[in-house]
C-alpha cells in the first residue's frame, strides 16, 4: 500500500511560518523543502512546549531530517504532551519508480521539487500564542 504523501498546502516553501487558525486557536504552519538539523528542530519543538505550556501544545506533521534523508520524519504530540519525532515512511523519492502505484507521479506532481523529489518538512503547532517567526527558527 502507498503511504500517503505529505499535503500541498500551499503555504510558503523555504522555512516560512504562516499563521492560521486550528479548532478555534491560533495555529502556525512551517514548511520548508531544505533538510532540517535534528538538534535545531529540537529546540524550536521545545520553544513552542514553554511558550504554550498552559494551553498543552499541540504540534503534528512530517519533516526532512538531515541525519534521515531517506525517511519521513513523523511528528505529533503524544498521550502525555510531549512531542515526538519518530521514522515514517520512505520519501517517494528514495522508492524506484518501477515500484510507485500507478498514478501517483500524477498525485504528487505539486509536491515533487528537484533534485530533491518529494522531501519537504510541513509542522502544524499550535495551542495558545501561536509560535512566532523566531521560536521556529531551525
Amino acid at each position: 500500500a502507498a503511504s500517503s504523501p505529505p499535503s500541498s498546502s500551499g503555504v510558503a516553501a523555504g522555512g516560512e511560518a504562516l499563521e492560521g487558525s486550528e479548532a478555534g486557536g491560533e495555529a502556525r504552519c512551517f514548511h520548508s523543502l531544505l533538510p532540517l538539523h535534528p538538534e535545531r528542530l529540537h529546540a524550536a519543538l521545545e520553544r513552542h512546549a514553554r511558550r504554550a505550556a498552559e494551553s498543552r501544545p499541540t504540534v503534528g506533521g512530517i519533516v526532512w531530517l538531515a541525519s534521515q534523508p531517506k525517511l519521513q520524519g513523523a511528528v505529533r504530540t503524544d498521550e502525555a504532551g510531549g512531542v515526538a519525532v519518530e521514522p515514517g515512511e520512505p520519501w517517494w523519492a528514495c522508492v524506484p519508480r518501477d515500484e510507485w502505484p500507478a498514478g501517483l507521479a500524477e498525485d504528487i506532481a505539486a509536491l515533487w521539487h528537484e533534485p530533491h523529489g518529494d522531501r519537504q518538512s510541513e509542522l502544524l503547532l499550535w495551542g495558545g500564542a501561536a509560535a512566532d517567526r523566531e521560536e521556529l527558527a531551525l
